[in-house]
């Protein structure tokens, strides 16, 4: 009898840095979001740079697969290069799983949390638009494993 695999109802992606730079309508392409590594005057690490909101380190949601006594230094400087490929790479999302023992994942933005903030209504859209369409191919590689969650717009 085969083992039997959890569920996990709150899991997150780590959006590619170049989601919004690559995806977003062009119209909107200089104002999207996007991901920076060692601001000046700011902590080292990746940033999320969003318009009209301050800058946000971006370590915290990064730390998957490192143990507990590894998380504070890498909470101090870690960027993207550092993280698990299985935020952004659905292909390695599964392999996780397998290690985690896990079926099947309902999964939530990281990055668009924020973007609900953004005050422009056209943005926002857009940006929730290219996050969808990425999400829905992300999910696309095991439709059966992989259950995204949409981001839309109030």
């Amino acid at each position: 009898m085969a083992a039997e695999k959890a569920i996990s109802a709150d899991s997150h992606v780590n959006e590619p840095v170049d989601l919004w730079l690559e995806r977003v309508d062009k119209k909107f392409r200089e104002r999207a979001p996007r991901v920076v590594d060692n601001l000046p005057g700011r902590p080292p690490g990746s940033y999320l740079v969003l318009e009209g909101l301050p800058a946000v380190h971006l370590s915290q949601g990064l730390g998957a697969g490192k143990k507990p006594d590894e998380l504070p230094a890498f909470f101090r400087s870690s960027t993207y290069k550092d993280a698990r490929r299985g935020g952004w790479d659905p292909a390695e999302r599964l392999k996780d799983m397998e290690i985690d023992g896990v079926e099947a994942e309902v999964i939530y933005t990281t990055l668009g949390f924020r973007q609900f903030w953004i005050s422009d209504a056209a943005l926002q859209r857009a940006c929730f638009s290219a996050y969808n369409d990425w999400l829905a191919e992300y999910c696309s590689c095991a439709p059966r494993r992989l259950i995204g969650l949409a981001l839309i717009s109030l």
